[in-house]
């Protein structure tokens, strides 16, 4: 007899208390500080940093919720949002962010440049350059090939791109038409 699938309950923790050391978390949970925080934050899942919060860490997750302060840098992999009774007195970087109105962002705001660069080393891209290397040739026939269209990459902003996973599987498929 089969057993039934429990659908995953969701990993909520609410930190009220005043802590201090490096948090990590591997796996996704939403987490939602309501006390104090000093130190750096590493999640995964939405982090929200509840109206009463003070965080002085730099915080690196996928989605950030201010309702209280932080002074530090903010980095989220998907959005930041600034609520009205929140802070951040630092840098941030994210594709989206949303600051409401009483919001207040103290400092530098980085957002699709420096998140597609980002992008491109998590997804092993390379430029004519690095390929160049890779391909162990000149870096005009690389160019000539790729302006040919017979080597697989796309042009962004002037600038060839390569994922390092399609440039294999095209030197396999290379090698068995020899």
């Amino acid at each position: 007899m089969r057993r039934k699938e429990q659908p995953q309950a969701e990993k909520i923790l609410d930190i009220t208390a005043n802590m201090e050391g490096n948090l990590s978390f591997n796996d996704p949970v939403n987490l939602c500080i309501n006390g104090n925080f000093r130190g750096s934050l590493n999640s995964k899942g939405k982090l929200v940093i509840g109206e009463k919060a003070e965080v002085t860490a730099n915080i690196k997750g996928e989605e950030i919720s201010v309702a209280g302060r932080i002074r530090g840098n903010v980095e989220a992999d998907k959005k930041i949002e600034i609520l009205p009774s929140g802070r951040i007195d630092g840098d941030v970087q994210a594709p989206l962010l949303s600051i409401k109105e009483g919001g207040i962002l103290q400092g530098r705001c980085q957002m699709a440049f420096d998140f597609e660069e980002k992008k491109a080393k998590d997804r092993n891209l390379m430029g004519l350059r690095e390929l160049a290397e890779y391909l162990e040739l000149e870096l005009n026939v690389v160019q000539k090939w790729a302006a040919s269209k017979k080597i697989p990459g796309v042009k962004k902003d002037n600038e060839w791109l390569f994922e390092k996973g399609r440039i294999d599987k095209w030197i396999s498929e290379e090698k068995s038409r020899v």
